[in-house]
């Protein structure tokens, strides 16, 4: 059995996507800021903690995408089934910690608003660069993040990815942590 946990996230790096243009804000989910095992729940625990299995994967991933509590950029959705992560080619059972759906959700999410924000910076929309802004803020308070994720320690391992390889910090948060994301959608 071979399990994934939210702590692997930080050290391996989060997946997702390069850039992706237009800004905006796409139709709101309900304002519910859920977690994903309150939406489903897992299959098995071990040790204290709670696990899905491979076949509660794409449902919770459909749970916590279509009830995300915050919008994406304009013409960016979530894509349908869980990303590759949560489908490894390995034959083995596979067990994702509960909360690391929401956690993949989460930096999908800021991958495209850092995408929408660096393109908007290359095409000089200050105004929709602002709102990317804005909504990048409320990473933190997304479902899981809060609680999962030392942010501080993020930030530390942006910058110094950031002055290590000369790129600005949205451009090397996105090279660090966006490169393994589809983003679908956007302008």
């Amino acid at each position: 059995m071979k399990r994934k946990t939210r702590g692997a996230l930080l050290v391996g790096g989060l997946v997702v996507v390069g850039a992706v243009a237009g800004v905006g804000v796409a139709n709101a989910a309900p304002p519910v800021n859920r977690t994903d095992s309150q939406m489903v729940s897992p299959a098995t625990a071990a040790g204290g903690t709670m696990y899905y299995s491979d076949e509660q994967v794409d449902q919770v991933w459909k749970a916590v995408t279509d009830n995300y509590p915050e919008p994406l950029p304009a013409g960016v959705t979530f894509p349908s089934k869980a990303p590759a992560f949560f489908h490894p080619d390995t034959p083995a059972p596979h067990f994702f910690e509960a909360g690391l759906p929401d956690m993949i959700a989460a930096q999908y999410w800021r991958c495209a608003w850092l995408g929408a924000s660096a393109a908007d910076t290359r095409t000089g929309a200050s105004s929709a660069r602002q709102a990317a802004t804005v909504e990048l803020n409320k990473f933190t308070t997304l479902p899981s993040v809060k609680t999962h994720l030392d942010f501080a320690a993020y930030q530390s391992m942006v910058s110094n990815y950031s002055k290590s390889s000369g790129l600005n910090s949205t451009d090397a948060e996105i090279k660090l942590q966006c490169a393994g994301f589809d983003i679908q959608g956007g302008k």
